[in-house]
């Protein structure tokens, strides 16, 4: 955590960690086929994200042995991640301003960021 905090700091430069690949996709004519296509990779690329989490909320439920319980766990689970993508939908026009001042001061963005990995890879090792 500390070097991915360095990282994003760029004091140093992992090229490993900072590759990206990526492609367009024409969303104009976006039909029912595609887009579930295209919620099926969206779903795939953010599987090393949300992996970690999804995978100790499943071992919490395992642990609990109970169906009902478990149930609810996961509705728990599924509604908090959920929420945000709902959120900014219905706001996705009013927080296109919020991510003009967050393209503008990107660099601040990203030292806060890293101070903040930074931060947390140390409260690990020491605590």
């Amino acid at each position: 955590m500390i070097l991915f905090g360095l990282n994003y700091m760029e004091i140093f430069n992992f090229k490993i960690v900072n590759k990206m690949n990526s492609f367009k996709i024409n969303v104009q004519n976006m039909n029912f086929i595609k887009s579930i296509f295209f919620g099926i990779l969206f779903s795939i690329t953010w599987t090393p994200c949300i992996g970690t989490f999804l995978s100790s909320a499943l071992l919490l439920v395992a642990k609990q042995q109970q169906f009902f319980k478990g149930i609810l766990l996961m509705l728990v689970y599924s509604i908090g991640l959920g929420i945000p993508f709902v959120i900014s939908a219905i706001l996705i026009e009013k927080l296109k301003g919020f991510f003009e001042v967050i393209k503008r001061n990107f660099k601040i963005v990203r030292k806060i960021s890293g101070i903040i990995l930074l931060g947390m890879g140390i409260y690990m090792i020491f605590f």
